[in-house]
């Protein structure tokens, strides 16, 4: 890969990033080839990044390069916002070195080896025990591939009609699928994916509605300060409660004198025939 001074990358990805936006409109056939083409330009952007080597520090730079602003309903791709994603995610897992560690139990992990500054990072287990590194991420022609003996470090082997398990030494490289690189980023970056998981949390505001409903029943029944568990929490939430409803009230009677004045002054214009 040809290297390039910050202006020259900057330059060139941008050229890119307008016409993959341009395409992310017109048809998906190209959407491989665009995310390819992202990637090889995207990784020698990230150093100009310095300290801001993240998933959504290098995406906000990235749409600033064509002024892309994704809560534009006239501008907004989700084509394009896929694109830049999925080539924005390999970059990092390439500039990171992802690798695969083995746990105590046998089980594998995915973690960055390296940090944003390209130091080695020691992957250690709860005990602090540091744990061996079956192997690192590989990039060609857009594809992201590890060993076969660092995904499965055991396989099944049939010996003398029976099957025992042993050590993996098949080190062919294979090429890793959307699902699992999308996994494997997840793992190795949950800070990255800490949105998207508290986004799918189970809602339980009906719960805690009606338990506070409960509490303040039990307060309007005894007729007095109530003690329990959370009665500080409630207390505070009692307080807003009422600021609440104070506020909107106001509001409530503004909006109806600004209504008012309205209908008043539609009434003065209208002409009776």
């Amino acid at each position: 890969m040809t290297k390039l001074n910050k202006e020259q990358t900057t330059k060139t990805l941008t050229v890119v990033l307008n016409e993959v936006l341009k395409a992310s409109k017109q048809a998906d056939k190209r959407a491989s080839q665009d995310i390819n083409r992202l990637i090889e330009n995207i990784l020698p952007f990230l150093p100009t990044l310095q300290n801001n080597i993240t998933m959504e520090g290098v995406r906000g730079a990235v749409y600033d390069l064509v002024d892309y602003n994704s809560s534009d309903e006239k501008m907004k791709s989700s084509s394009f916002e896929m694109r830049v994603g999925r080539a924005i995610k390999r970059a990092l897992q390439i500039h990171f070195k992802m690798s695969v560690y083995e746990n105590a139990d046998g089980s594998i992990k995915f973690e960055n080896s390296v940090d944003q500054l390209g130091n080695s990072i020691k992957v250690v287990d709860a005990n602090d025990n540091e744990l061996k590194k079956l192997g690192t991420v590989a990039y060609k022609d857009g594809n992201l591939f590890l060993p076969s003996n660092a995904l499965e470090p055991k396989v099944q082997k049939e010996i003398k009609g029976a099957k025992t398990t042993v050590k993996n030494t098949d080190s062919t490289l294979v090429p890793l699928s959307s699902k699992l690189v999308d996994s494997a980023f997840n793992e190795a970056n949950p800070s990255a994916s800490r949105k998207v998981k508290s986004a799918v949390q189970t809602d339980n505001t009906s719960e805690m509605i009606k338990l506070l409903s409960e509490y303040l029943t039990v307060k309007i029944k005894a007729k007095s300060s109530l003690t329990c568990k959370y009665g500080q929490d409630f207390k505070k939430l009692e307080a807003l409660l009422d600021q609440y409803f104070t506020q909107r009230s106001t509001l409530e009677v503004n909006e109806n004198e600004q209504d008012q004045h309205i209908i008043t002054a539609n009434l003065k214009d209208t002409k009776i025939a």
